[in-house]
């Protein structure tokens, strides 16, 4: 739960809370939803790490896109990726998602650990 916490704290550390209330309520949402989706897709056993980054859909909106590590001795593959999907599907609110799933060998990120999004968008 750790990691999520600090997820958590670095969405709202990212956000500009100088405008009041409403931001706060979008902070709560925002970690809830941060902690719902890394909770999916991290307890998945095909997972070892993961990240979210944005990404555009057909119609120019921002959708959730999920960059994985797969875990050691699995191949990822698009029917790996598909059952994430259905494994989100089965656990998460429509919004929340993944509309992508993207392998990748390892989660780009800094000397201190802190995972570097803008290389995976």
């Amino acid at each position: 739960m750790a990691e999520y916490a600090n997820r958590v704290a670095s969405v709202l550390r990212d956000m500009d809370v100088r405008v009041g209330g409403c931001v706060a309520i979008l902070c709560l949402d925002t970690a809830e939803w941060v902690a719902a989706f890394f909770g999916t897709l991290i307890g998945h056993d095909a997972v070892l790490e993961c990240a979210v980054v944005g990404g555009l859909d057909d119609a120019g909106l921002i959708k959730p896109k999920a960059c994985v590590v797969a875990s050691p001795g699995l191949e990822p593959t698009e029917e790996t990726a598909e059952t994430l999907v259905r494994h989100c599907m089965d656990l998460l609110s429509a919004y929340k998602q993944p509309r992508w799933i993207e392998f990748v060998e390892e989660l780009p990120k800094t000397a201190t650990g802190k995972i570097q999004r803008f290389r995976l968008r």
